[in-house]
């Protein structure tokens, strides 16, 4: 008990599971969870009392201290060392995430990153460091830990542009928000709770920071406020995402205990399948279908939305009977759920066989998008370095979108490249594959996994051979000549340290270029130029815009 005992290994024998009421069912594979704390036995080893005083954090240690203004006869203080242990363990956790193509952002692991980094931050205070800090400490963790990982020195560059962007973000946040709070009328003597979490909603000021400004002026904090203000948002967010979310509606709840469905399309576009379930268009499950609703079968050909590819599209056909499929979606996992709209002399029935038949043109030109999406992936890290990872992805029958991690818009020159490259795949007509494997074996051969995606323990491989490999259920081209041509149409942020590519494959990339030429062509005619001279005399005459604003003044 106390400190007289430290635990560094400890045992979690799992063998029931408790459902909703309570009752306990035993598990039919009992399994042992066990955990070692590492350096819990490195501070038994080398004989200190914590973790933190092993020789991984020494390095690290002597960086912070080098900046903070602290008496060295004070820093075992109980405020001095726990400030200093946070930051110590904040900064390593940050490398470490930022090399891993984590940036901060306001959502998932990104959220995470960003709440250790201005954690830290507001510790640093605590020690009196002003200015900038964080970001500097990063070759600290490098010499603490790259003999163990030495593929961190050549990313130390980009890990400290990271922080240092995110902490100079933070600076301008205090500033604003420490401004508010300064116009605030207090002569109530408190802060209402409703302009707390407009501070922290709209600005992203700390509540601790609120609380520690009130303190020092002795005014009252109603964090009792703050927190309703706060559940209320969170409910209605959750109250926007149920009306969106079939998953949440009517009978539509049990759909995961009803027969899964077989996909077929990695082969077919045109399947027979059984009639599984109807659902009417209010969620509830029904014996016969008119009208709106959903339809599962046993086996279908038909994508359900997923890994941000769209949900095929077609008609299943029964005598007597039309089913135009307007959407594909899967709400629980292998149950592909069919938006239809019926229409026939006759109701669809459950337990009655379809013809299931996928627009074939619509999804030959999805195929040639999500293809090119993992070219351009490919091609991104090649062009800007191994910490680009996917963020987000839409494919469809008309473009691609890609969000991926990088900290700084792409030059022109960059953007071309990604292009040529892409291009270069494309041309050369090269056979993909497919493959279901066990995933160790499929990372160990250097497939790229999503972060914070959930895999099975196999996982199907699509590969263009000596470009790209990636876990991806999609479907794709079977030869990169399919796609044509790949055109990127734009680039932009979409969120902090997140980039934003679109681009159209095939006959939309065609559609796109003579587009493209149209417009330069009537460009060059409206000013009396031959195109390779158009940006010569737009940058002409932007030069003179200055100098004829001047002529008007003065004649004014």
């Amino acid at each position: 008990e106390g400190d007289r005992v430290m635990e560094i290994w400890n045992l979690v024998f799992m063998q029931y599971d408790r459902d909703a009421q309570g009752n306990l069912k035993p598990l039919p594979r009992p399994s042992i969870d066990t955990g070692m704390g590492l350096e819990r036995v490195a501070s038994i080893l080398q004989g200190v009392d914590s973790n933190y005083e092993i020789d991984l954090f020494r390095p690290i240690f002597e960086a912070i201290w080098k900046r903070a203004k602290v008496d060295p006869a004070q820093r075992a203080e109980t405020t001095n060392r726990t400030a200093s242990q946070v930051i110590a363990d904040h900064i390593r956790a940050a490398t470490f995430m930022v090399y891993d193509g984590v940036v901060p952002s306001n959502e998932g692991r990104g959220y995470v990153l960003r709440k250790i980094i201005r954690r830290a931050l507001r510790f640093g205070r605590k020690l009196g460091i002003e200015g900038r800090f964080f970001a500097e400490l990063s070759p600290s963790v490098f010499a603490a830990m790259g003999d163990a990982y030495p593929e961190l020195e050549g990313e130390l560059s980009r890990i400290t542009k990271t922080l240092a962007r995110e902490e100079n973000q933070f600076s301008l946040t205090l500033t604003t928000g420490l401004k508010q709070l300064e116009s605030l009328n207090t002569a109530s003597g408190a802060i209402p709770g409703a302009e707390i979490f407009k501070l922290y909603d709209t600005f992203g000021f700390p509540v601790d920071l609120v609380e520690d400004w009130c303190r020092e002026r002795g005014l009252a904090c109603d964090l009792e406020g703050f927190n309703a203000a706060l559940r209320e948002q969170k409910a209605k967010g959750r109250a926007a995402m149920k009306v969106h979310d079939i998953r949440l509606g009517g009978d539509l709840a049990a759909l995961a205990d009803l027969r899964a469905t077989a996909f077929l399309g990695y082969d077919v576009t045109e399947a027979q399948g059984k009639v599984v379930a109807l659902f009417d268009a209010g969620s509830r499950r029904v014996k016969e279908l008119t009208g709106t609703g959903f339809v599962l079968l046993d086996h279908t050909p038909f994508y359900a939305t997923s890994g941000g590819q769209v949900g095929d599209t077609g008609v299943l056909r029964a005598d007597g009977i039309t089913c135009q499929v307007t959407d594909t979606t899967a709400p629980a996992p292998r149950r592909h759920l069919h938006h239809v709209a019926v229409s026939g002399s006759r109701a669809l029935r459950e337990g009655e066989t379809v013809l299931a038949t996928v627009d074939a043109e619509r999804r030959a030109r999805i195929r040639a998008h999500h293809t090119a999406t993992h070219l351009l992936h490919a091609a991104l890290r090649d062009v800007l370095g191994t910490h680009v990872k996917q963020a987000g992805s839409v494919v469809d029958a008309e473009r691609l979108r890609f969000d991926f991690n990088h900290f700084a818009p792409l030059e022109p020159d960059q953007v071309l490249e990604i292009e040529r490259l892409v291009n270069e795949q494309t041309l050369g007509a090269y056979r993909t594959t497919s493959q279901v494997m066990p995933i160790e074996e499929a990372l160990a051969a250097g497939a790229m996994a999503l972060f914070g995606e959930k895999y099975g323990d196999t996982v199907r491989v699509v590969s263009v051979p000596g470009f790209s490999r990636e876990l991806c259920g999609g479907t794709h081209v079977a030869n990169t000549g399919e796609i044509g041509l790949v055109k990127i149409v734009s680039e932009g942020a979409v969120a902090a340290g997140v980039r934003r590519l679109e681009a159209v494959a095939g006959a939309a990339a065609l559609h796109r270029l003579q587009e493209d030429e149209h417009l330069l062509g009537a460009l060059a005619r409206q000013v009396n130029t031959p195109r390779e001279a158009l940006g010569g005399v737009i940058a002409a005459k932007e030069a003179r815009i200055p100098e004829l604003e001047r002529e008007l003044k003065e004649a004014r």
